[in-house]
């Protein structure tokens, strides 16, 4: 064993240094890649433990900057920025190094859609194919076997990927004047097998192969959420739905890699440049509001704030660092495991996605049922605590129940004092002041620990009663 499991990001790295072939990536039984060594082959020289970035302390970072800044900004290209996840940045960036004679690294879909893989992009043309988020790990051999040569050119070479995958580079080569790197903001992956599984029952259903696929499809001019996945098939057909509704949006949100419960590399300041990903936590009245997405961009280093000023068709604004770090935790933070996460593994396991799925929605409906049955029964007034990102979903759900909801508390991605349907968004300090107005807090956070949050909640003086349903997901059909 190289490292332990649980923090094994399934780089690959450690296949690439072993001078031996003793060391290959396997899928285990959920579909995630694992490192097995051939004992016969291997001359225990622990290189591969020198290297792997998941126990290596020793990774050489670049220099951070003392002023920390964050920025928000949008490609000026509309055509490039309703291609993008968020507001275009990792594209802007790459086309700069291009522009420049460099070259750039990062994840473009294999030829079936089958899985992602790390691609070296040399043109314009090629920089296409890295743009959209893909929600699965990737293959990074090529990264692996062909940066070092790159890098050696002496032009500038730029790696976007997600923070485990900037580790891995700065653990094989270290810091190098002419490489750049930017880190996504990573909430997790799933496995490539739920991905194989849910696009072949998509080509199953449709009798036809699939052409083209977008886990963030844009609609000009619409809102970005809910999130989109379009699909479009040889025959001319096309499928339009919402992410969080599918097999595969359900098994990303429920099966991570074991890893990113503990992500190491998140708070590695100068294990990257910059950092980029979708702004969260805007109300649509900020001068750098975009409805077809904005970027989230953190400097750490020099070349990051160098990279920004390289930027061309781009509107960039400086936003307060510590407001941006509020409502854009999973720069800083790794998710919490789903109460869920084991029990849909066994589905996984020993089954298909699609029957996981259903046996899943089928186990948390009848909770959902017994729940609605008793409160809309008593008519408790009830507050809801934790509305951001799928919660949003949740409270729709609730307010077709005719939930009798009187007061909404944020926990992390919308603005407090702003209005969210016709409640205001409140700070959840002020809980105990509302007491009199409210019979019941719905707390919607997901956590194995409810007896924190319960002890949380009573250091802020409240002392009625709670209901945890956050670790039940609703999903609406």
């Amino acid at each position: 064993m190289i490292c332990e499991l649980n923090v094994c990001c399934g780089c690959g790295l450690c296949v690439h240094v072993c001078r031996h072939n003793a060391i290959q990536l396997k899928e285990d039984r959920e579909g995630f890649l694992y490192p097995f060594i051939d004992e016969q082959k291997c001359v225990k020289c622990n290189l591969c433990k020198k290297k792997c970035p998941a126990i290596n302390r020793n990774i050489r970072r670049e220099q951070c900057i003392e002023e920390k800044k964050a920025f928000a900004g949008y490609s000026k290209k509309k055509d490039k920025l309703l291609k993008s996840s968020s507001g275009g940045a990792a594209y802007a960036i790459a086309h700069t190094i291009l522009k420049c004679g460099g070259t750039v690294f990062g994840v473009e879909y294999n030829e079936n859609y089958r899985g992602v893989r790390f691609a070296k992009v040399t043109t314009y043309k090629e920089l296409d194919a890295l743009s959209g988020s893909k929600y699965v790990e990737s293959d990074r051999k090529i990264l692996f076997d062909q940066i070092e040569e790159v890098v050696a050119t002496g032009n500038k070479v730029l790696v976007i990927g997600l923070p485990c995958d900037i580790a891995a580079v700065r653990s094989l080569i270290g810091v190098r004047d002419n490489l750049y790197t930017c880190k996504l903001i990573c909430r997790s992956n799933t496995s490539n097998k739920v991905l194989r599984q849910y696009l072949d029952k998509c080509e199953q259903d449709k009798r036809s192969l699939i052409k083209r696929i977008s886990l963030r499809y844009k609609q000009e001019n619409t809102p970005m959420l809910p999130t989109k996945i379009k699909i479009e098939y040889e025959n001319g057909s096309v499928d339009i739905d919402d992410f969080t509704k599918t097999d595969f949006g359900k098994a990303f949100q429920i099966m991570a890699r074991q890893s990113c419960y503990q992500c190491n590399y998140k708070n590695l300041d100068g294990i990257a440049d910059l950092t980029i990903g979708d702004f969260q936590g805007m109300t649509g009245n900020e001068i750098y509001y975009n409805i077809n997405g904005v970027s989230l961009i953190c400097t750490h280093t020099e070349k990051g704030k160098e990279l920004l000023s390289w930027l061309e068709d781009f509107c960039l604004y400086e936003v307060p660092y510590e407001e941006v770090m509020e409502y854009n935790w999973m720069i800083k933070m790794s998710i919490p495991k789903s109460p869920f996460r084991d029990e849909f593994s066994n589905y996984i396991r020993n089954d298909n996605l699609s029957n996981a799925c259903d046996k899943l929605r089928r186990e948390q409906n009848k909770v959902l049922d017994s729940i609605m049955l008793e409160f809309t029964t008593n008519g408790y007034r009830t507050a809801v605590w934790g509305i951001g990102d799928t919660n949003k979903y949740l409270f729709e759900r609730l307010q077709m129940d005719r939930w009798n909801i009187v007061e909404v508390f944020d926990r992390s991605l919308l603005k407090v004092g702003q209005y969210f349907k016709k409640w205001k968004i409140r700070n959840i300090n002020e809980i105990a002041q509302m007491k009199e107005q409210i019979d019941v807090l719905v707390v919607m956070i997901p956590s194995e620990e409810e007896s924190q949050l319960d002890l949380f909640l009573g250091s802020l003086g409240w002392d009625k009663k709670t209901l945890h349903v956050g670790k039940y997901k609703f999903y609406r059909g």
